[in-house]
């Protein structure tokens, strides 16, 4: 019997658009626009750092603060943008290649993200203190301060992020699943689950506050 559904010849359902097509105007729209974000984005914090690592500009906070987060974005746009759209163009998946390729490639880009939202703080941070106490900005806002809070939000990242080298694993589909399994019965019994389980919303609500 020949079948005239909206569905079968590709055509938009009563709801909407179908979700062969649906899928693949999204699988276009990645394929062709995630090289332009990748490119201009790239440029754009190659411009950045280029100009801020100038002499004259090394003696302000601030611009220490925007050079970190122009690199903490570049490594957050290849390890996720870059990383979607080679899986996307040639089929390979850079997380299934290995254990160490999962481990890495996940601690990169938790690990910018983190660095980016908390830079853009220290930098909120850094403009406040200069507008509402200009007469505590040479002893708050100077390049040694900023440079200790570098470092130091660097360091809380690591120890924060760092727990995916030990956490995180390639497993079989089965196994994935007897975990998946596993997990949904800790979940289930409050007094007989893991710290970790116990102490994971307090441990997220302090890295992403």
């Amino acid at each position: 019997m020949e079948n005239n559904s909206a569905e079968a010849h590709g055509l938009p359902s009563p709801n909407g658009t179908s979700v062969p097509d649906r899928f693949r105007i999204e699988h276009k729209l990645l394929l062709y626009g995630l090289p332009v974000i990748l490119v201009a984005g790239t440029l754009g914090n190659g411009a950045s750092a280029l100009v801020l690592s100038r002499p004259r500009m090394r003696d302000k906070s601030v611009y220490l603060y925007l050079l970190a987060l122009s690199v903490a974005d570049t490594l957050a746009l290849y390890s996720s943008a870059a990383k979607t759209w080679v899986r996307l163009a040639t089929g390979a998946e850079w997380l299934h290649a290995s254990d160490v390729a999962c481990r890495s490639l996940t601690f990169t880009f938790l690990a910018s993200l983190h660095l980016s939202a908390w830079l853009v703080v220290l930098t909120t941070a850094d403009r406040f203190v200069a507008v509402w106490f200009p007469l505590k900005a040479a002893v708050f806002c100077s390049q040694a301060r900023a440079r200790l809070a570098s470092l130091v939000l660097l360091v809380a990242t690591v120890v924060f992020d760092g727990h995916v080298f030990w956490t995180f694993e390639l497993m079989p589909e089965g196994q994935r699943l007897e975990r998946r399994v596993t997990r949904m019965w800790a979940n289930a019994q409050p007094d007989r689950r893991p710290a970790e389980h116990r102490w994971r919303p307090l441990f997220n609500a302090a890295k992403f506050g």
